[in-house]
């Protein structure tokens, strides 16, 4: 299954890409790849500003079309969204994981809440942890993931790598 990435939000650079490339780094045959495909790869990825790992992604999933041992073809746009090329940058991996996610901006009574409530296989996630939650999915900061998911939000977590919350 297709899992394409932006490359910009609101006008700026998410370096998703590298992060993800960074995310498997030990991995040779990611590394191979890498190389192998450089040319077509290289124009997607600044590794000059570029850090961290994104070490999975979030998606709506609302056809519960994604578990554990999915493929995963790992793509990003070039150009505008949905218009443009899809260059994958990746070899075909697998899925580790998914888990339940739950972002929530209103209570029981539907009044807006002063700060998100995220959950995770229904677990309420405290604040630090929802800053590594953040990061680990490419945000540098918990304002511009709340910002990217600034409604009410229910998906999945889609890991390729052996984290868990």
């Amino acid at each position: 299954m297709t899992l394409q990435f932006q490359q910009q939000i609101k006008n700026k650079p998410t370096h998703f890409v590298e992060q993800i490339i960074n995310s498997l780094d030990h991995h040779p045959i990611a590394n191979e790849y890498y190389y192998d495909h450089l040319e077509t790869i290289k124009p997607l990825c600044d590794w000059t500003v570029a850090s961290g790992d994104k070490l999975h992604t979030i998606r709506a999933d609302k056809k519960d079309r994604w578990h554990k041992g999915n493929d995963i073809h790992f793509k990003a746009w070039s150009g505008r969204p949905y218009h443009s090329t899809n260059i994958n940058f990746l070899p075909i991996t697998t899925v580790t994981s998914t888990q339940k996610i739950e972002i929530i901006y209103k209570d029981i009574d539907g009044l807006k809440l002063e700060v998100a409530t995220v959950y995770i296989d229904g677990v309420w996630i405290p604040g630090k942890e929802v800053e590594k939650l953040a990061v680990n999915d490419g945000f540098e900061t918990i304002e511009e993931f709340f910002s990217y998911f600034n409604t009410t939000f229910t998906g999945k977590i889609i890991h390729w790598t052996t984290l868990k919350y």
